[in-house]
């Protein structure tokens, strides 16, 4: 059985990339570079967080839970290992092992949280 969910997308992991362009115009009124450049720098810098927001997602396949950031990061949790899930400030919380913890960002927390349960029924949900 394999079951993926996606990724919320909030407003903070865009954060860094609208300082960057707040800096870039400073950069640009500075400097008085061309448009072209600007426009160039713009571009570049807003690519790969909007790549990883968007590629963002969870997969749970049999007993792993597979977490893919983007193209280039993939962790992988047995599933058996999680002790604890809980949730903190809109996000979710997974505690596994002795002392490893995770942060996500779910769109559906309710299906995910059951979906775990049901492979190990020994994860707290708090």
């Amino acid at each position: 059985m394999q079951k993926k969910y996606r990724s919320k997308i909030e407003f903070i992991r865009f954060l860094p990339v609208i300082i960057c362009l707040l800096l870039y115009v400073s950069l640009l009124i500075w400097c008085n570079l061309g448009r072209l450049n600007f426009l160039a720098i713009c571009l570049l810098s807003c690519i790969p967080p909007y790549i990883l927001s968007i590629q963002t997602h969870y997969i749970i396949d049999n007993e792993i839970l597979i977490i893919k950031y983007g193209f280039f990061l993939n962790v992988k949790i047995d599933i058996k290992t999680i002790k604890a899930i809980q949730e903190i400030k809109n996000r979710m919380e997974v505690r596994y092992k002795k002392y490893d913890r995770i942060t996500l960002s779910l769109k559906d927390k309710c299906g995910f949280i059951n979906d775990l349960v049901s492979v190990n029924s020994d994860i707290e949900v708090n």
